[in-house]
């Protein structure tokens, strides 16, 4: 597979060509797209969006969806869409291949933050029942067991001389 060489402001690197028989070339890329709705070629109105390269309406906001009509590449794993039939140039192509790779990288990054913080939640809540379950489970100093009333206490021998009382009612 060739290769294109890529440069953009601060970086230089090659990729594989986007166009099969393309041979090795340098290409200028626009790398300063942070959302697929920034680029010219891409025109989002009220209850869908337009790509002025095949001139196609699509329902619906889903960048997603916008940056894989556009890239000709697979994003988050979504279907349902197809490729610009459209000839777009190279160095847009691979500008919109660059966004759809760093946000599927950030969309990975986000989802491993969010699953380190589920692990940490659940070794937490782990560790505080432990402790909880423990703590019940331990006996105070002179053996008995906490919060629990014992047989000698003023308070159960109070309960007891209850039981042997009687009520009575006087009925006219």
């Amino acid at each position: 597979m060739s290769q294109v060489q890529v440069k953009t402001e601060s970086d230089s690197f090659s990729v594989p060509a986007p166009i099969t028989g393309l041979v090795m070339e340098e290409i200028e890329v626009n790398n300063n797209l942070r959302e697929i709705w920034d680029d010219e070629k891409i025109r989002k109105f009220k209850g869908g969006w337009q790509c002025l390269w095949c001139s196609r309406n699509f329902s619906g906001s889903d960048s997603g969806r916008a940056m894989t009509h556009v890239s000709k590449m697979r994003v988050f794993d979504i279907n349902g869409i197809g490729f610009c039939k459209a000839n777009i140039p190279d160095e847009h192509l691979i500008s919109y291949q660059l966004l759809a790779q760093r946000k599927q990288q950030e969309r990975d990054d986000k989802e491993e933050r969010l699953n380190v913080r589920k692990h940490h939640l659940q070794n937490t809540n782990t560790s505080i029942t432990e402790t909880f379950f423990n703590k019940k489970q331990k006996t105070s100093v002179n053996g008995t067991i906490p919060n629990k009333i014992s047989a000698n206490s003023s308070h159960a021998n109070q309960v007891s001389d209850l039981s042997n009382c009687s009520l009575s009612t006087k009925s006219k």
